[in-house]
């Protein structure tokens, strides 16, 4: 059985990310669109672990991890915290999260971040990103070589959301990224795309197109799969785009200071 994680943020497309990070990584998450339905929820079932936003209106993240330190019911008061922090990292570890994560973050830096809150020792500390670039899949210990390819696309992948254009054997579809890295990306479409099939792409407005092939389709709800894909033939200036993208979105967030 998956161990469940509950994933509590008011924005719809960060649970949605987040969410779909933690199925690739073995996990089943229970979004909440807020601390009060996540408090409600929680004392229920209470989920292995719990990743949860700062910047909430009504309850804060740091107001929500403090409900769960004082709560009377040992389960809550000992479920582990992961702080998604936005620059408010000092403020949610004094509230009692067991570490925290930056945004934008990667996948194998909520891996990291969720093994050590699961460790039962608490950090104290804001977690790194874990690989927002495609050079950091070799610090992740990421192998060279062929055969490698697909564990270093997972190392280095972004939570990012960029509108984007998919021709197919479907037709022409708008959707929106669900993460990117250097070796392609994941989105959710409304088509099922067969594995190894060839399509072809576009950002619109961000000078960045090509071809790419499927690697990876799951059904994520009814009549929405996500699929990853693997960017094929990519010319050295679009390969540079591509890892231009991931650094807009890092400093973007940072703008943002979220």
């Amino acid at each position: 059985m998956r161990r469940s994680v509950a994933v509590v943020d008011d924005n719809k497309l960060t649970r949605l990310l987040v969410s779909d990070a933690l199925r690739d990584l073995g996990y089943e998450p229970i979004p909440y669109a807020s601390a009060a339905e996540a408090i409600a929820g929680i004392e229920l079932e209470p989920p292995c672990a719990c990743i949860v936003d700062h910047g909430m209106p009504a309850v804060s993240g740091s107001e929500f991890i403090r409900t769960l330190r004082r709560s009377s019911d040992k389960r809550l008061r000992s479920i582990p915290v992961i702080g998604l922090s936005g620059g408010f990292a000092r403020e949610l570890l004094a509230a009692g999260a067991t570490t925290c994560l930056k945004k934008p973050f990667s996948q194998v830096g909520l891996s990291q971040a969720l093994e050590s809150a699961l460790s039962g020792e608490p950090s104290g500390r804001e977690a790194s990103r874990g690989g927002n670039h495609a050079s950091d899949a070799s610090a992740a210990g990421a192998p060279h070589g062929a055969g490698a390819s697909a564990r270093a696309r997972r190392a280095a992948r972004v939570v990012v959301d960029f509108e984007m254009e998919i021709r197919s054997r479907c037709g022409v579809e708008r959707t929106r990224t669900v993460d990117l890295s250097a070796g392609g990306f994941a989105v959710r479409m409304r088509e099922e795309l067969r594995a190894d099939e060839t399509i072809e792409f576009s950002f619109p407005g961000r000078e960045l197109a090509g071809k790419a092939r499927v690697v990876q389709s799951a059904r994520v709800e009814p009549g929405l799969w996500r699929i990853g894909f693997e960017f094929k033939d990519m010319m050295p200036a679009q390969q540079k785009r591509a890892e231009l993208l991931i650094i807009e979105a890092v400093l973007g967030h940072a703008r943002d200071g979220r």
